[in-house]
């Protein structure tokens, strides 16, 4: 059963990376459920960042890329395992303040959607708008279908996210032998 899976899994991940001290700020027991598939998602995105870094690097030289200058990368490092759990409490009290259950959730760390990230530095908003428009229409062909845009372009407070604008997409990355 599920519970089966969830003890083998954490016994599985406790032998090979061995105990962790407790995530400040993030409430025990949920710590105790996530934190097995924090660690998976976490070794998870170690085999995947180089693969991933060097797409993004290929995607801002493709020939079929929007045409002028090239924006430069900037590779962002994994998500740590600490803010993996912070981002769990954080999606489990934003469900609470909604009303939903987060126990028919579980596991919450599915919802982390970048814990591999790199940054296309543009030189203009329309650069962006191009790039942005280009991988959303692409996607797919590209092999990286888009699961997910948040555009703060399109927010009017920008005190919001203190006057720094961006778009960030989330994609599907798939590396050697079919990894996700």
């Amino acid at each position: 059963g599920v519970v089966t899976t969830y003890l083998q899994l954490h016994e599985a991940l406790r032998s090979v990376m061995g105990e962790a001290t407790p995530c400040a700020g993030v409430d025990i027991q949920l710590e105790a459920t996530e934190r097995p598939f924090v660690q998976w998602l976490h070794s998870r995105a170690l085999g995947l960042d180089q693969g991933f870094q060097h797409m993004v690097e290929t995607l801002c030289t493709d020939p079929c890329a929007p045409s002028g200058s090239r924006p430069r990368v900037s590779p962002g490092p994994v998500k740590s395992e600490h803010r993996m759990l912070e981002k769990v409490a954080a999606y489990r009290a934003d469900l609470e303040q909604r009303g939903i259950d987060p126990e028919g959730r579980l596991p919450l760390a599915a919802y982390i959607l970048d814990p591999v990230r790199a940054s296309i530095i543009c030189d203009s908003p329309r650069q962006v708008a191009e790039y942005a428009l280009w991988l959303i229409e692409s996607g797919e062909e590209l092999g990286i279908p888009v699961v997910k845009v948040e555009n703060k372009f399109a927010v009017l407070d920008s005190a919001e996210y203190d006057g720094h604008r961006d778009v960030m997409i989330a994609v599907i990355f798939t590396g050697n032998l079919g990894l996700k």
